[in-house]
């Protein structure tokens, strides 16, 4: 290797690591000890129950020990164009966005995807002030899990969506691609998947949000037709 190409190759890599430590520093991130230590916490005598019998931490508890044992991290929210906490819409679901912050360095943990469900864990289609401040309570509580470890024995193995729950999603996945058809869509270049049901919830979310697309346009061209 010829000297320049091995002053290219230094810098090269160099400006890789920078980059690297750059994010490091960017991202909050904690040490396994201390995750370990929080998952390891006594939680126990804050520990609820739901409607179903699900145990979780109350978000108050989880913001205690969050307090106490990280005292420079604070739970913050995305907020969107008109200064709200949430996104989404009625028809492919409300969700927030909490991260946490380390008010000392500046440092911040991506932010958590955190699907607005009301007290019966069904999916919100009107916000309202009750909703929305129960949804940032309970992904407090889960961001703070999923960071410091404190409360997080209670997510282990965490119920995944049940058939019950995607029905609403998937039936309103159904009727969008019924009024696809209807206004002139192609079944061969749009369709729902076979396997469905199988989808994560997200991406059946994610389908539905596609498919109102799809049919947005269609709506405005025979408008403009």
């Amino acid at each position: 290797m010829s000297g320049t190409v091995e002053v290219a190759f230094h810098n090269e890599t160099k400006s890789m690591l920078d980059e690297v430590k750059k994010m490091q520093n960017k991202y909050l991130v904690v040490p396994p000890d201390k995750f370990i230590e929080g998952y390891n916490l006594d939680v126990s005598k804050y520990v609820e129950k739901n409607y179903k019998q699900l145990s979780y931490l109350s978000w108050a508890a989880a913001e205690l020990f969050l307090r106490q044992y990280f005292p420079t991290y604070l739970v913050e929210f995305e907020r969107n164009k008109e200064e709200g906490y949430t996104f989404g819409s009625k028809e492919e679901g409300y969700y927030v966005l909490p991260y946490i912050i380390d008010t000392l360095t500046g440092a911040r943990t991506p932010a958590l995807f955190y699907a607005m469900l009301d007290s019966a864990n069904k999916a919100v289609s009107n916000l309202s002030s009750n909703n929305i401040n129960y949804s940032l309570q309970r992904a407090r509580a889960k961001i703070i899990a999923l960071t410091t470890g404190i409360g997080f024995s209670l997510y282990v193995g965490e119920d995944l969506p049940t058939t019950e729950d995607k029905l609403p999603a998937i039936e309103k996945l159904e009727k969008l691609y019924e009024e696809y058809l209807k206004l002139g869509g192609d079944a061969d270049t749009v369709s729902i998947p076979v396997n469905v049901l199988n989808l994560p919830m997200q991406q059946i979310i994610s389908i539905g949000k596609g498919l109102r697309d799809e049919v947005n346009k269609l709506m405005k061209n025979q408008v403009v037709g």
